[in-house]
């Protein structure tokens, strides 16, 4: 499969199948954080081409700080060592309902239509 074809890679044949195990096991956990980084990237993009430093901020922020040490301080003590690499596909899946939701409130037309006055 794909994933285990790629963390070969970094594997030597000296290392066991517990390790492809536990690393295929991690894999599947922070896999999820690829559906979300983009479209937050372009998201806060999108609000700084729009003269929308707040909005921007605030994703970027969320994304790369505060909700990954948010998560990182406190996944842990309920998943144990599945929420450290939780914290991230997480920071990221919020962060994304975050920016989604300002991106309805200042959709394109309305802030043409703000501009006007």
């Amino acid at each position: 499969t794909a994933p285990q074809t790629l963390i070969n890679l970094f594997l030597d044949e000296q290392s066991g199948t517990n390790t492809l195990a536990i690393a295929t096991h991690f894999v599947a956990l922070i896999w999820p954080v690829f559906l979300f980084n983009g479209p937050n990237l372009a998201l806060s993009a999108y609000f700084t081409a729009m003269h929308k430093p707040l909005e921007s901020a605030i994703i970027a922020l969320s994304r790369s700080l505060i909700l990954p040490a948010v998560f990182l301080l406190t996944l842990p003590f309920f998943l144990q060592e599945a929420g450290i690499f939780l914290a991230l596909p997480m920071a990221e899946c919020i962060t994304f309902i975050m920016a989604w939701l300002m991106y309805r409130r200042k959709q394109p037309q309305q802030l043409i239509d703000s501009n006007r006055y």
